[in-house]
């Protein structure tokens, strides 16, 4: 059965699952509520509620995926490609609703222009809707994932970032959030472009289906550090200027982050065990990589895998800034300025101040606009059929099993709503039926098959779950039975064997997590989980 076929007939078995999403929204103004207090109503709806989106059902996204998917199937091409592989729920399109009637009756607080920044982007990129668009008082669909997005940015920083207050510190618990929660994918076409059969994805995605290239982990990386007023910057090097490592600004510094080896680029005497006994690396800084190259050879694993970037990169290295559409429209602007408190996030930026704080650290030869998110939304604008129904069908596990308990859990664990009747803890074991129960349910093979996915993410994310929570026995068993033993070679099993590896070492087990490390040989962040185990065997045996 080809693909268009077998996705027809799976939706169309699990279509009725659900019901609609349903909330009730702001009632018209009454004689005695002024215009102001109306409309101030109706942004107090929309943002209360885009706070709390995992409350609200979503029963009608499958039916929504099963239309897309026909149409699809059929040739037939949406009027916003853009938004072809994602279904909007109904509350995020009551969200965009009542900001457009919030916003029609605003006065904007003072003249604005577009970020000169901008007027850099090659001409396909500037003719991008979103691009075009930006300074509308008007919102559009794609919005109201914006807003989401950042949302689930702001509120993964304030808790991944742990109790640290210095500015590196906060960096560095986010980077390592960030590489132990998004499986680094195959990029087979180098650092600047994605594997051929790998559809370029937008942040949220990469969040939330916990996996993503280099360059994709470094843009979450870069976009949570956002949310804790940290400045940082995809660095590019040499002639081509090939994406190398994440600079992150801290007192006039670069310090070095790689995406691809999930490690810093660690300073001179930079690894050690931290106060409490653990493995830390202390990253390098630009400066110092510039003046030593041996910071750069120490990266080698050996002669027939050395470190990609040499001395001679760096004489010239480019600040590549991220500012992507929705850090530059005027409209979010105008929300930001309205948000305090436990709402309050980065909704905007001023990109061409950004890039003159870049350029004035040593060795940075210049700064320039990221054109990767623009490209990317580009190229999702584009997908072929093919890739449209593919990016639809990975959606449904989170939607297909009755309640949507996966895609629950997962905004739970996002918020940082962990345990208790309604953490995300409860959500994922909704989604863990005993393979008995599974095998023996009166359902179709192929909705089995979307079950059992959900069952595999699921444990896995549990695992995740436990290690946050420092619950290191239980992390071990998820990651090692329930996810390497019971689906081996399956969709987690390099994710797995690293944070397994990094299980054993959190708890002491450093022989074991050692071993683990280097046994993963296919996996894309092999290179990386060598150099750790050699900095971890080192930093032991003195």
């Amino acid at each position: 059965m080809n693909f268009n076929r077998y996705l027809l007939l799976l939706l169309g078995l699990i279509v009725g699952c659900g019901g609609s999403a349903t909330s009730p929204g702001p009632g018209g103004p009454s004689g005695e509520a002024s215009a102001d207090r109306w409309h101030n109503e109706l942004f107090t709806y929309a943002i209360d509620n885009l706070n709390r989106l995992e409350q609200f059902d979503t029963g009608e996204m499958v039916r929504e995926i099963a239309m897309r998917l026909e149409r699809s199937a059929r040739g037939v091409r949406s009027d916003d490609a853009l938004m072809e592989t994602w279904p909007q729920p109904e509350m995020l399109r009551q969200i965009v609703n009542r900001l457009n009637q919030w916003i029609r009756v605003q006065k904007p607080p003072k003249p604005w222009r577009p970020d000169p920044i901008v007027e850099s982007l090659p001409k396909p990129l500037r003719e991008l809707p979103l691009v075009e668009g930006l300074g509308k008082l008007e919102f559009c669909r794609y919005d109201g994932f914006a807003l989401r997005e950042v949302v689930w940015l702001r509120d993964i920083s304030n808790w991944a970032r742990g109790r640290q207050l210095n500015d590196l510190d906060r960096a560095k618990e986010l980077f390592d959030w960030t590489v132990r929660n998004i499986q680094l994918e195959s990029d087979t076409l180098g650092n600047e472009a994605p594997a051929v059969e790998h559809v370029p994805q937008v942040p949220w995605e990469t969040i939330m289906f916990g996996r993503g290239t280099a360059v994709e982990r470094a843009w979450v990386f870069i976009l949570l550090a956002r949310q804790q007023g940290i400045d940082a910057a995809m660095l590019a090097v040499g002639e081509s200027l090939r994406s190398w490592a994440v600079g992150v600004l801290v007192d006039d510094e670069l310090y070095l982050f790689d995406l691809a080896l999930g490690l810093p680029i660690p300073a001179p005497d930079g690894v050690k065990l931290d106060q409490s006994g653990q493995f830390d690396i202390r990253p390098a800084t630009l400066q110092q990589v510039v003046a030593d190259e041996m910071l750069l050879r120490q990266l080698d694993v050996d002669e027939s895998n050395p470190y990609p970037v040499k001395a001679s990169d760096l004489e010239r290295v480019v600040a590549l800034v991220e500012a992507s559409p929705v850090y530059l429209a005027r409209r979010m602007e105008m929300i930001e300025s309205r948000l305090v408190g436990k709402q309050k996030m980065v909704l905007s930026i001023d990109a061409t101040a950004q890039a003159a704080r870049f350029a004035a650290c040593r060795h940075v030869s210049g700064t320039r606009l990221w054109t990767l998110p623009y490209e990317t939304l580009l190229r999702r604008s584009q997908l072929p059929p093919e890739q449209v129904q593919k990016r639809l069908a990975a959606l449904l596990p989170f939607y297909a099993m009755p309640g949507s308990p996966l895609r629950k859990a997962r905004m739970l664990y996002i918020n940082g709503d962990f345990t208790g009747t309604d953490g995300a803890t409860v959500f994922y074991q909704h989604c863990r039926p005993a393979n008995r129960v599974l095998a023996a349910a009166p359902i179709h093979r192929m909705e089995k098959a979307v079950y059992s996915r959900a069952k595999q993410d699921a444990s896995y994310w549990l695992g995740l779950l436990a290690f946050q929570r420092a619950k290191y026995s239980s992390a071990a068993d998820y990651f090692a039975r329930r996810v390497l033993e019971a689906s081996p070679g399956g969709p987690w099993t390099h994710g797995a064997m690293y944070n397994l590896a990094r299980t054993y070492e959190a708890s002491g087990r450093d022989d074991k997590a050692i071993e683990l490390y280097r046994s993963d040989t296919n996996s894309p962040a092999y290179h990386g989980n060598v150099l750790r185990s050699r900095y971890l065997a080192a930093v032991l045996a003195r």
